[in-house]
């Protein structure tokens, strides 16, 4: 039980870090956001990617498919700096007013996504067990094989450290560098940082950029985030005959994000969000460019995104949402 309230307040006090340094960065790019939500979203977003990139960069000493994702981020920045901020002022945040309307209604949901995470390796006695979804054991062993010979590598899984593969293997290592380095500042084991922290952390990045959606639509009301929460547990449908052809694997991504198998996703609908809200503000280019990021975060997703993103860009052009000069620059960025 103590190590559950301990872990908790860790994960506020990790996300309260991550918002006040995330501010400071997205605020240098000069994009006033009036939205509550979006503001929450981005800033505690960009908090977390300059901590797991710090991380993975350390552990590795510099040898990491990060340096790429860093150079992206970087094209990103200097590219959203040079164009035109949104038009108002940015919200400012007054505790004595919001904290019953907005920050209390955020709070609970992540004490609700805490408590549904935790139970997955919890029994009744509040004791660990084996987990619900028995890839969280692998995840695990993954995050602290990397952290521990700083290669980025899923081969090495069984091998002696001296007879450990030297290639790197592409694999969704945001999460499991973000878990392996919680798990170093707070001693807990992989297994638990992945179930106490990275999943409740990067779903409730999930809820804020829903709740940004939605009040982008409509003036914030306080169910914002129980609704958001509760749209976690949906999910697409599949109609195949034959379902053993399609493969158990393919399943996972017709997964809810808070099913067993659909929540290392999390990060990557993560992504799809940020870009969803750049796109409704009329900051087409940036969130193209973060489509492109998902590739390198998920190397699965390459195939789509590769095919998706050129027409989706001529059809911006066409529409004028983006000039001939950004649409040779997003071409370039993908080739």
């Amino acid at each position: 039980m103590l190590t559950l309230l301990l872990s908790l307040c860790c994960l506020l006090l990790a996300l309260l870090l991550f918002y006040l340094s995330g501010k400071w960065i997205f605020s240098s790019l000069k994009i006033h956001i009036s939205n509550f939500s979006a503001q929450l979203f981005f800033s505690t977003l960009s908090g977390l990617t300059a901590f797991t990139i710090g991380t993975a960069l350390y552990f590795t000493q510099g040898r990491s498919i990060f340096i790429v994702l860093l150079f992206l981020l970087g094209l990103l920045y200097f590219f959203t700096k040079t164009k035109n901020s949104e038009e108002g002022n940015a919200y400012k945040l007054n505790l004595k007013l919001d904290f019953k309307e907005r920050i209390l209604p955020l709070l609970l949901s992540l004490v609700l996504l805490f408590c549904w995470f935790a139970r997955l390796i919890i029994d009744a006695d509040l004791e660990l067990s084996f987990p619900s979804n028995p890839e969280t054991i692998l995840y695990a062993q993954f995050a602290k094989t990397i952290a521990h010979t700083g290669i980025e590598s899923t081969f090495g899984i069984g091998y002696l450290p001296n007879d450990f593969p030297k290639s790197l293997s592409p694999y969704h290592y945001f999460d499991l560098w973000l878990s392996a380095g919680i798990s170093q500042l707070t001693g807990l084991t992989t297994l638990q940082s992945i179930h106490f922290f990275t999943l409740p952390c990067l779903n409730f990045l999930n809820i804020l950029g829903i709740c940004a959606l939605l009040e982008h639509f409509q003036k914030w009301k306080f169910y914002f985030p129980f609704l958001a929460f509760l749209s976690l547990f949906f999910s697409a449908c599949y109609f195949f005959p034959k379902a053993e052809e399609f493969g158990q694997y393919n399943f996972d991504y017709l997964e809810p994000l808070l099913g067993l198998y659909g929540e290392k996703l999390s990060f990557a609908f993560t992504i799809l969000l940020a870009a969803a809200i750049l796109f409704l503000r009329a900051q087409t280019f940036p969130g193209m460019l973060l489509l492109l990021l998902l590739p390198l975060l998920f190397p699965s997703l390459l195939f789509p995104i590769s095919i998706a993103l050129p027409f989706y860009s001529f059809i911006c052009y066409r529409r004028k949402s983006i000039d001939k000069q950004d649409l040779l620059k997003i071409l370039a960025f993908e080739g």
